[in-house]
């Protein structure tokens, strides 16, 4: 790789690029792959029953076992991964030119590779862009466990200072359950409309100056709660209802309800606000990548960390149940289910391989998919320990060593 590939994104550079934030993700690609990123239309998905939150008895969460953020502390076969699989990854990054910033993968609590190529690092603060839903639907179930506000709320009953253009009965009954799902019905033609054209619907948004008006504005299309549009316009609402719900800012709640339970300091993460001060629902956050992995570790847990409820069990449960999209979680092929974000942000999640695997970078979704789907879970051989293989071992290190050095 040339260092040209690993020039900085600036997050209020053009505007195409911030436009293009939250896309959401392309199909799991063929072996045969492209590198540039062509938004392609979300697909309609049928209604599917929405998984009832009501709490059912289960035994007391296994205490979180405290991975050490701070350091490889295992080699990859300890935990039954095979490096030489993953040294085939890193082939592939450096073979197709693939502008990955970082790779991080964990297995039974422990980091068994972290990568980062230069100038990025473990304490350099990255867009999730659209991974951003996944933690504001972590806050909004909170909110609903602690009463703040319940999934059949009507959302435009938060709204009654604000008089709303195309508002009827059809937009009335829009709930929250129907922003968390992208089911709110609202006319919103953003993943299928180029993110390049001036004519896409998101970037109307955010050249507005309120992103919360501008959405509440538009005309209906469909019935509430019918079907799925790809929409970061309701993120948005959905982020001003639990800011007007809770009486305190999305990055407050944040704070005080997520980040600081999870260790989380200050300075490793930062959530922008759309012109209102509204915090950016569906793409404003930005983070390290160890921090991204203790997010998706949380969730493995069950919203359990180091022994505390953190996001409630049954709100776990139902954001990554429903198939292909839950409460702002994206359901994956290979069992698990994921935050996604343009440019090949990923916190993905596989349970029944006790797997967390965050990846950033400027490259295409679909590649980013491909890196988890064709060697990080293949490379999982084992329940237990794998023998040792330190030829592997070396050259897999030498590969996370060369990407990381500036004069590579």
């Amino acid at each position: 790789m040339t260092r040209a590939h690993f020039k900085k994104l600036v997050w209020l550079g053009a505007l195409v690029a911030f436009v293009a934030s939250c896309v959401p993700p392309a199909a799991v690609p063929t072996p045969t792959l492209t590198l540039t990123a062509v938004p392609t239309p979300t697909p309609t998905l049928t209604p599917t029953s929405t998984p009832t939150l009501t709490a059912t008895p289960t035994s007391t969460p296994t205490p979180t076992p405290t991975p050490l953020w701070s350091a490889r502390t295992s080699t990859p076969e300890e935990q039954g991964i095979d490096s030489a699989t993953l040294v085939r990854m890193f082939d592939y990054i450096a073979d197709q030119e693939a502008e990955v910033h970082s790779v991080l993968v964990i297995r039974n609590g422990v980091v068994v590779t972290e990568a980062y190529s230069w100038p990025y690092n473990r304490d350099r603060l990255h867009g999730l862009a659209s991974c951003t839903k996944s933690f504001l639907s972590a806050l909004v179930g909170t909110a609903i466990d602690e009463g703040y506000l319940s999934l059949d709320d009507k959302a435009l009953d938060y709204f009654p200072e604000r008089t709303i253009k195309n508002d009827g009965p059809l937009k009335r009954e829009i709930t929250v359950e129907d922003l968390l799902r992208m089911r709110s019905g609202l006319d919103w033609p953003e993943s299928s409309v180029s993110y390049s054209s001036g004519k896409n619907i998101l970037g109307e948004m955010m050249r507005s100056p309120d992103w919360v008006q501008f959405v509440l504005d538009r005309p209906m299309a469909t019935t509430p709660g019918s079907t799925f549009n790809y929409s970061t316009g309701d993120s948005q609402i959905m982020g001003a209802i639990l800011a007007k719900a809770t009486g305190m800012s999305v990055q407050k709640f944040a704070r005080t309800r997520l980040f600081e339970p999870l260790g989380v300091p200050p300075s490793h993460w930062r959530w922008r606000s759309a012109p209102e001060g509204v915090a950016f629902g569906g793409g404003g956050l930005s983070m390290t990548p160890p921090e991204m992995a203790k997010f998706g570790y949380l969730y493995l847990q069950g919203g359990v960390w180091e022994g505390k409820q953190i996001v409630p069990a049954e709100w776990v449960e139902a954001s990554v149940t429903p198939p292909q999209y839950g409460y702002q979680w994206w359901r994956l092929a290979n069992g698990g289910y994921a935050a996604l974000g343009y440019g090949g942000q990923r916190i993905a999640v596989v349970p029944h391989l006790d797997l967390v695997v965050v990846i950033t970078g400027s490259f295409s979704g679909a590649t980013s998919g491909y890196l988890v789907d064709a060697f990080i879970v293949p490379a999982v051989r084992s329940s237990g320990p794998l023998p040792a293989n330190p030829e592997a071992l070396a050259e897999l290190e030498a590969h996370v060593e060369k990407i990381a050095s500036p004069g590579r």
